[in-house]
């Protein structure tokens, strides 16, 4: 089967049922957003020669920049975007975790160890945890190695700004 024949059936079959658990899309790039910031994305890649496909599943946050720094609207966002791309449980990672390279870090299927801590950082800023965003960035900074392009990102959270 081509890819066209392919996205045809996932606009008649697969997309309503998505469209049904709040996603939006009709190709094969979806997007859901929730009230609580949280913005789901899916990817479904077809086989140049046929025969199989491939479903991305991605996990952003709206108040999150992507890896480039670039904030995307939700007309153009899509899985490859997205800090995260696997499914994740509700688990917390914490920052003695990242230092002892935890196998959880493996499971949530997260960033590198900076991009990880810089996401956490954020996050926490976000929430309004200065005290716990700063410890986060402090490592960072610490631990910058060879990201100096993420330099700026850490101190500007040590300041207290975004």
């Amino acid at each position: 089967m081509n890819t066209k024949d392919f996205r045809k059936l996932i606009r008649v079959y697969f997309a309503p049922k998505l469209h049904e658990v709040g996603f939006m899309g009709t190709d094969h790039h979806f997007v859901k957003t929730t009230d609580n910031h949280f913005i789901y994305t899916l990817v479904i890649q077809t086989d140049k020669s046929g025969g199989s496909c491939v479903m991305e599943m991605g996990v952003h946050l709206d108040f999150l920049p992507n890896s480039i720094g670039e904030f995307k609207s939700l007309n153009e966002i899509t899985t490859y975007d997205c800090e995260f791309r696997k499914r994740l449980d509700k688990k917390s990672i914490s920052l003695a975790e990242i230092i002892a390279r935890s196998k959880k870090i493996e499971d949530f299927g997260a960033p590198l160890d900076l991009r990880l801590v810089l996401l956490i950082a954020r996050t926490h800023k976000f929430l309004g945890n200065d005290r716990d965003a700063k410890e986060y960035a402090q490592w960072g900074l610490i631990n910058i190695g060879k990201a100096t392009g993420l330099i700026k990102d850490f101190e500007a959270i040590g300041r207290g700004s975004l």
